[in-house]
């Protein structure tokens, strides 16, 4: 039995052996968003609970629980993780949880997967479309993480052994309509778990705090190395990305019943209501109150 994490966002990434395999178990209590990016390796991502939906390369995909989908490397993508119920507002769900599994998969890995499983034929890289029911998929993944905490002699080699084999049987079940070949170019873009690590950081620094020297030393980068990361990762510098950040914080918070602004905007570390008003506007192309006033009337439409 899996331990349930208690923290509004919760992320462990466990790599096995060699590193080729890399999996994430995620719990979000509340929305988690993951801006616009590139990856530089294949994920398999099944939905637990809740919600996701997912943007790749203009093509929308929506996740519900004991659905799976493999994003692919390269492909312009942003990602929400929603802990509310299909067809509701995010901004007006009750709070559930968001929760899953995903595994990332080097694109060395991949090519060897397909050859194994004939997926493809060698010289191509596949490209994955579409969703597929996880079925039994969903119970395994949950066994994965069982197994890596049992920390015994010999658990790395047969983690890494038991991910492999996980792995050829998403590709044995794939629809080969949703398998197209590809080639694939030199990618510097951030690993998905360390861009997520720089997006937690994110969400819980403030205006008056962030900096793009700590944010390279969080992730174990000198800044330059972090900026030409970030860069291939967003095409955007780190600062660019805190104030997207920071504008999804505002508008969750803005969102919250009995929330003024002034209280918004000193939480998030602005040093005046103007100065958040002014920031709140340049991002969203409304202000923040007329953002609650729409909150207050979508509210109110729905409990009418």
């Amino acid at each position: 039995m899996l331990p349930a994490p208690s923290k509004p966002i919760f992320n462990r990434f466990i790599s096995s052996a060699g590193s080729d395999f890399v999996m994430q178990h995620f719990r979000y209590a509340k929305p988690f968003h993951l801006p616009s990016r590139r990856s530089p390796e294949y994920v398999i991502l099944i939905c637990w609970q809740g919600r996701i939906e997912i943007v790749e390369d203009g093509r929308i995909r929506h996740l519900s629980q004991g659905e799976m989908m493999i994003s692919n490397p390269d492909l312009q993508r942003q990602t929400a993780y929603l802990p509310c119920a299909p067809g509701s507002s995010p901004a007006l769900a009750e709070p559930e949880c968001c929760e899953g599994w995903a595994l990332m998969i080097s694109r060395f890995q991949m090519s060897s997967l397909v050859r194994e499983t004939g997926v493809m034929d060698g010289g191509h890289s596949p490209r994955f479309f579409g969703k597929s029911p996880a079925g039994h998929l969903s119970d395994a993944t949950r066994r994965a993480l069982e197994i890596a905490q049992q920390q015994r002699p010999g658990t790395d080699s047969y983690l890494h052994s038991w991910l492999h084999q996980f792995a050829m049987e998403v590709l044995w079940t794939w629809p080969s309509e949703g398998v197209h070949a590809s080639r694939l170019h030199p990618c510097e873009a951030l690993p998905r778990s360390t861009f997520i690590r720089a997006v937690e950081f994110m969400q819980q620094s403030r205006k008056d705090t962030f900096g793009v020297e700590e944010l390279g030393r969080f992730l174990g980068m000198s800044p330059p190395m972090m900026r030409r990361r970030m860069h291939a990762s967003t095409g955007r510098a780190p600062l660019q990305l805190f104030n997207d950040v920071l504008a999804q914080r505002a508008r969750g918070l803005l969102a919250t019943p009995s929330s003024s602004v002034k209280e918004v905007a000193y939480d998030l570390g602005f040093s005046s209501v103007s100065q958040f008003s002014h920031f709140f506007r340049r991002m969203t192309a409304t202000t923040p109150t007329a953002f609650q006033d729409e909150i207050v009337r979508l509210r109110a439409g729905r409990l009418g």
